[in-house]
């Protein structure tokens, strides 16, 4: 059935009034001739009553979702819509999967003015995911542009170089570095 086109909607007493209208909308613009509309109402009889908005209560497959549109609102230039986008996906994310968004999160805070945050954040991205060089170079690009912060960027950006050697984003960020600091033979190194 992983062919057959489908949705799941929160409407909840008017759910099967809302698929109802969908296919019939879908039938009127020749999508198809035959679509199955279905409804049940049972959120009411939980506890925390809601499916969406409380604690435990968000449907965990939606953190890239909540990831993406995070990405996508700060290229559109919102800031405070995408860290909270941003913070629903980490908050959603699987434990082994939560480095991704936590970077992506730092790296708006970093720009919005907040590093101490974003540092926080990256820190908390390496230990998730100690292999994987991507939270080290956003954390040494920080550090980089932090008072005094050079020589712990220099460190921090060996550990990705040695992590992942082919990779030129290290050798380039400690190549910049370099170079700003006016080392020029260390440079070009």
């Amino acid at each position: 059935m992983d062919e057959v086109p489908g949705a799941t909607l929160t409407r909840y007493c008017a759910s099967s009034v809302q698929t109802t209208r969908m296919a019939f909308h879908a039938i009127k613009s020749g999508e198809g001739d035959v679509f199955v509309s279905a409804g049940v109402e049972t959120v009411s009889r939980y506890a925390k009553g809601t499916s969406d908005h409380w604690p435990d209560t968000q449907n965990p497959l939606f953190d890239e979702a909540w990831h993406n549109l995070g990405l996508l609102l700060a290229r559109q230039g919102d800031d405070a819509q995408a860290i909270d986008a941003l913070r629903r996906a980490v908050d959603l994310a699987p434990g082994s999967e939560r480095h991704r968004p936590l970077i992506s999160l730092a790296r708006i805070l970093r720009t919005t003015g907040k590093p101490d945050e974003a540092r926080s954040l990256l820190e908390e991205a390496i230990h998730i995911a100690p292999a994987d060089p991507e939270p080290r170079l956003a954390l040494a690009s920080l550090e980089a542009d932090a008072p005094g912060g050079a020589d712990k960027a220099r460190e921090i950006y060996r550990q990705a170089a040695a992590m992942a050697p082919s990779d030129p984003a290290p050798h380039f960020g400690l190549g910049l570095l370099e170079s700003r600091g006016g080392n020029a033979a260390a440079a070009e190194e």
